[in-house]
């Protein structure tokens, strides 16, 4: 493609063809530069493409089959560009297209299609986004006039129509769609009841996947008000969807049915009462603890050794569903988990799999999230009745003798109850009341924390942000100075090296302190020694190929804890 031109005043092929009579877009399509004489404003190229017989070649191409479904050109090419052309900036071609209501019959036809043609579908949808968005008014007054609506609800099963829908339904925020009832429309055709009844109906995992994310979509980019939200939050429909998620076989329809549930609890905010979704998940409870315990699954080997069972995905899950409940913070859902020994069934699970990275994060987590919470009384149950910290100390000792991938998120936790005390008189006077776990907070934690720390060169590399000024070991610097000077005597003496000494000098560039990592032995300054350490613990890298998603933020001389593979 030729984009820049010898001379000012050569004259554009495209002008050329233009000037041709009986100039079809076919042969149009075929030059190259069409697509840059387009952005480029080309007035005549313009006309030519605004034309009503130009528009029509132009949308039966992304609308309709090829004649000859073996030609490249008329199977890919030209569809392709016809698509880049209805979707430019060019608000004449708009225009002109809403200006004929039978382009736009014609541009919609790809939905009376059966079974829909993938490739249509394809260039059709991002046509049709792409007009819904310049002209929200008109194009809904179209899709009443000619009932588009059922169309899509036709063909709810495909991914371009779902994201035709969701661009429909995220237009909520405009002041034309809420003037046209668009969402009403929709609910009073029943969308939200017909996406689950299909979902339920499906074995296909890829339809599962397709409606969940829509009906995630759906909960995610509503508002408040949208009758679509509320009809998802309704106790009819959600008894309904636990009833089936509970009994279903399919672990693509239960994972991805879960993924929906979970976007609906997040949706529930804080309230003086207890909101439906949040009410309806505490009925079923049971079932869901019974899952948590419970696997069928048969076991499986790894690396580290036979799983019987593993903990899968279906537990998995259903975990991060319980995450998303205590999250919301109402004491209704911490009540309820308690009397189902919740706390229990997890922190049994945790060290039941110590290389389950993905579980280990989940539950350091959901302590994290009760120990920031409100509840003193729960904060002091995971210690007193569930021995958090006994079960802690007990795991390290075992980590001495075979390691554990779990350790690195017991120093996370260990740090997260030490600060937790300060704020909890009846958990602080517990915790300092058991010398195991002072003599475990000064020994291993404390040397964990120790070494990430210490650095791993003889400088830190963000000395500005902490302050170091100078080496805190003179055998360090004294190594690094020998070092430095071996490397001078063997330079060559074109490189110029003492000017490049001179000239850092004027810099004034100091060599940095690190930190000591010396911990006191008293216990009473260890959160004072934990806070020195800026409040944030390590991670460890569980097991080889696992990245761990943790949420803690670390600082940048740290090294994690090495664990075996």
């Amino acid at each position: 493609m030729n984009l820049w031109r010898p001379y000012p005043f050569q004259v554009s092929a495209i002008n050329e063809l233009l000037d041709r009579p009986n100039l079809t877009v076919e042969q149009l399509f075929d030059e190259e530069d069409i697509l840059e004489e387009l952005k480029g404003q080309n007035r005549k190229l313009i006309d030519f493409l605004t034309r009503t017989e130009s528009l029509k070649v132009l949308i039966d191409f992304v609308s309709k089959p090829p004649k000859d479904a073996c030609d490249y050109k008329s199977r890919i090419k030209y569809p392709s560009l016809a698509a880049e052309v209805l979707c430019s900036d060019i608000w004449l071609i708009s225009e002109a297209i809403y200006e004929n209501e039978q382009l736009l019959e014609s541009l919609y036809s790809f939905l009376d299609e059966s079974p829909l043609n993938p490739l249509l579908c394809l260039y059709s949808g991002r046509v049709a986004l792409t007009l819904l968005q310049k002209k929200p008014t008109e194009t809904f007054d179209f899709y009443k006039k000619k009932n588009v609506f059922d169309k899509i609800m036709k063909n709810i099963r495909n991914s371009s129509v779902i994201d035709l829908l969701l661009k429909i339904i995220n237009c909520e925020e405009t002041v034309e769609v809420r003037s046209n009832g668009v969402l009403e429309i929709l609910s009073s055709k029943n969308l939200i009841m017909k996406l689950i009844t299909i979902f339920q109906n499906a074995e296909d995992s890829e339809v599962h996947e397709v409606l969940a994310q829509a009906l995630s979509e759906i909960v995610i980019i509503s508002s408040n008000t949208s009758p679509l939200l509320l009809q998802l939050q309704s106790r009819e429909l959600l008894s309904d969807i636990f009833l089936y998620l509970l009994n279903v076989n399919s672990s693509s329809a239960y994972l991805n049915g879960m993924s929906v549930l979970i976007e609906i609890i997040k949706r529930c905010q804080k309230s003086d009462g207890v909101p439906e979704p949040i009410t309806v998940s505490i009925e079923n409870l049971p079932q869901m603890i019974d899952i948590l315990k419970n696997s069928n699954a048969p076991s499986m080997m790894t690396s580290t050794g036979e799983l019987k069972p593993p903990f899968g995905f279906r537990r998995m899950k259903t975990l991060d569903f319980l995450l998303g409940l205590v999250e919301t913070g109402y004491r209704a859902v911490e009540d309820a988990l308690l009397e189902h020994d919740f706390f229990q069934i997890v922190f049994d699970l945790f060290f039941q799999y110590p290389w389950n990275n993905f579980l280990h994060s989940s539950v350091e987590h959901l302590i994290e999230v009760v120990l920031d919470g409100s509840n003193e009384d729960l904060k002091l149950q995971l210690f007193t009745k569930y021995k958090l910290a006994d079960r802690m100390i007990d795991a390290n000792e075992e980590n001495e003798k075979e390691k554990r991938g779990f350790m690195g998120h017991l120093i996370n936790i260990s740090v997260m109850a030490d600060k937790s005390a300060e704020r909890n008189a009846s958990l602080s006077t517990f915790l300092t009341g058991k010398q195991e776990w002072k003599d475990y907070l000064l020994g291993p934690v404390a040397d964990v924390l120790r070494s990430q720390r210490r650095l791993l060169s003889t400088r830190d590399p963000v000395v500005d942000e902490y302050g170091y000024d100078e080496y805190n070991n003179q055998d360090e610097q004294n190594e690094s100075n020998y070092a430095t000077s071996s490397f001078v005597n063997d330079f060559p003496d074109e490189f110029d090296y003492e000017e490049s000494l001179e000239e850092e000098e004027e810099l004034d560039f100091e060599p940095q302190k690190t930190f000591d990592g010396a911990f006191s032995t008293d216990e009473k300054k260890f959160s004072q020694e934990i806070d020195e350490l800026d409040d944030d613990s390590v991670s460890s890298s569980d097991e080889e190929g696992v990245e761990d998603d943790d949420p803690f933020e670390f600082l940048p001389n740290r090294s994690l804890v090495p664990q075996p593979i």
